[in-house]
């Protein structure tokens, strides 16, 4: 099943910790423990442990990780273009 699937059957929770496993997984690739990630975007040790585990953490402290990881130009995409639709 891909992201898209899961992500359109999903509620906001499971939708935080498929963006928190997505997050982590770019973080582990390119070679950044919890410490080094937090040293980089100012988002403390414990709150990157509990997106990790969770999903939950602010707006704030997630774009802070985002930029960390070197993924403005996602997070600009994300809404640039947003299609809105009639339920």
């Amino acid at each position: 099943m891909e992201n898209e699937e899961i992500l359109e059957s999903a509620d906001a929770e499971e939708i935080n910790r498929s963006i928190a496993s997505v997050m982590r997984n770019i973080r582990k690739r390119r070679g950044l423990t919890q410490a080094m990630i937090s040293e980089m975007s100012g988002v403390s040790v414990g709150s990157v442990k509990r997106f990790e585990k969770t999903g939950n953490i602010s707006l704030t402290s997630f774009s802070k990780l985002a930029l960390a990881l070197g993924l403005k130009q996602e997070l600009t995409e994300l809404f640039r273009e947003a299609r809105f639709r009639v339920p």
